[in-house]
């Protein structure tokens, strides 16, 4: 999905990395240098790594071609202020793949995962409509903005799953 997007050499950062296999898996098909940042190193993959705050990243700007985001913005503290900061160290895009429930079931199974995640983690819990409107602020700020929906999933019928390229003004 992202053939086209990232070319040999270019620079990512993952940002909640978790393992690095995402990361390790777009060096190995695209030739991108991977960077991972999360609140707690758990890679299992070899890809470069520093912990960050959950919000400030610990780079100057534009450090990075891509900043990839995957199911993480639901996760954060303040989805604002870190998609601001992802912004801030993108040179051409930034990738986000997402879950946005539209039905009531949807919006209740993922709140119910992010109250997992939140006692797990020891963060904080916010609602749909904050990461949404995180989503929002990028979009007013991106040159051009590629949707494209992930293949089938066993929850799809409760929300969509959605990859979202949000190309930057140089």
């Amino acid at each position: 999905m992202l053939a086209g997007h990232l070319g040999r050499g270019d620079s990512i950062l993952d940002v909640g990395c978790g393992t690095g296999y995402l990361a390790d898996h777009l060096r190995e098909m695209h030739g991108v240098e991977p960077t991972g940042v999360d609140i707690r190193d758990a890679r299992v993959a070899p890809i470069a790594f520093r912990s960050f705050d959950g919000t400030s990243i610990p780079f100057p700007d534009r450090s990075f071609d891509h900043v990839v985001l995957s199911f993480v913005l639901h996760h954060a503290d303040d989805p604002l202020a870190l998609i601001q900061e992802c912004r801030r160290v993108a040179r051409r895009s930034v990738i986000v793949f997402e879950e946005l429930p539209y039905s009531r079931p949807g919006k209740a199974l993922l709140a119910f995962h992010v109250a997992l995640f939140a006692r797990y983690y020891s963060t904080g819990r916010l609602s749909s409509a904050e990461y949404r409107g995180a989503l929002a602020w990028l979009d007013r700020r991106a040159a051009a903005v590629t949707r494209v929906a992930l293949p089938p999933h066993r929850l799809n019928y409760l929300y969509l799953r959605i990859l979202l390229i949000y190309t930057l003004d140089d």
